[in-house]
């Protein structure tokens, strides 16, 4: 029971400082880009869509790298599912969600690519590292598309995506509404990347140890408190931006987050150690994740995202929740 509960204490407190260690990252980042002078659109939304990913890409290489290939899927899976499910679903009962038009085509259109090219890559049992190259490889594309939607946008729209980013950089910078201010871009750069590894470490090890006491798979902690874990930064964010009545930005943010965690998270988790995906995997976990991306992408296309559709998305993260416990327990 002691033992139990040190490894629990081990495990919140390693999200804790995982979510500060981004939090700091985040804040050298910024300044950082000041410094080059790095003002394009295009690079911004691939720096805040990376500062996202941050937390689930470290745990889940960590924890392919260890072999424990069953918590680097489940993060990558039970990411994806909380990110659509609470930076949409909450974020939506606080306000209605507006999805602009040049978000549904440049980043819902590739998400949808990228949901199914992972599903479709799943149906054999196993994610190998062929696949993960091809996955790793369709980010190039889709930064090459960010790159090029950019070009083609009006003035209007540019300025307006411009403070969008600067929005949710400052969000990003803010954690609990506190910030711990560290001057030195590069010091802050480098205290956040090395706390970042050392709680990465530390939530892998702390999971797989809480698993094995209670009798729990190491899959179900992966997709539920891993998975959730690394997000809980990228849920807060995107509530206090709809909050503060830029509910666009948790889609924009959501769909970043979400695209990055396929194509980079579990494209280079899978070639550093091919990914066993077991049968019951698939049909619970396999399903929810494109049913509810699909979901997703259809509400998006409405342009707007009420209560009711927050709600489904909401619902359909507890029957996820609740299959889990049921078979993996």
């Amino acid at each position: 029971m002691i033992e139990l509960l040190l490894w629990i204490a081990v495990l919140v407190v390693s999200v804790f400082f995982l979510s500060k260690s981004a939090d700091w990252t985040a804040d050298s980042v910024v300044a950082l880009t000041h410094k080059l002078n790095m003002t394009k659109i295009s690079l911004g939304i691939v720096l805040v869509s990376l500062l996202y990913v941050l937390p689930e890409l470290l745990v889940s290489t960590i924890a392919s790298v260890q072999g424990e290939t069953e918590i680097a899927l489940g993060n990558v899976i039970g990411s994806n599912i909380g990110n659509i499910a609470f930076m949409i679903g909450l974020s939506s009962m606080f306000s209605t969600l507006v999805v602009h038009r040049r978000v549904i085509i440049r980043d819902g259109v590739f998400l949808m690519v990228a949901t199914t090219s992972a599903f479709a890559f799943m149906l054999d049992g196993i994610i190998s590292q062929t696949e993960g190259i091809v996955l790793l490889s369709l980010s190039v594309f889709y930064i090459i598309n960010v790159y090029e939607q950019e070009k083609i946008e009006a003035p209007e729209e540019k300025e307006s995506e411009a403070k969008e980013i600067a929005i949710e950089f400052d969000l990003l910078t803010t954690l609990t509404g506190k910030r711990l201010e560290i001057r030195n871009a590069y010091v802050s750069f480098a205290l956040g990347i090395f706390v970042s590894l050392l709680t990465a470490e530390f939530l892998v090890r702390s999971a797989v140890n809480v698993a094995a006491i209670l009798g729990a798979s190491e899959l179900l902690m992966g997709m539920t408190v891993v998975g959730l874990g690394t997000s809980l930064a990228d849920i807060a964010t995107a509530a206090a931006a709809t909050k503060k009545g830029h509910g666009d930005l948790a889609v924009a943010g959501c769909l970043g987050a979400n695209i990055f965690t396929i194509l980079i998270v579990l494209g280079l988790t899978a070639i550093i150690n091919p990914l066993p995906v077991f049968g019951e995997t698939l049909l619970i976990s396999g399903s929810i994740f494109i049913v509810i991306t699909c979901l997703f992408f259809v509400y998006m296309i409405t342009m707007k995202i009420g209560k009711l559709k927050g709600l489904t998305l909401l619902s359909i993260y507890g029957v996820f929740l609740a299959l889990l416990i049921i078979t993996q327990i």
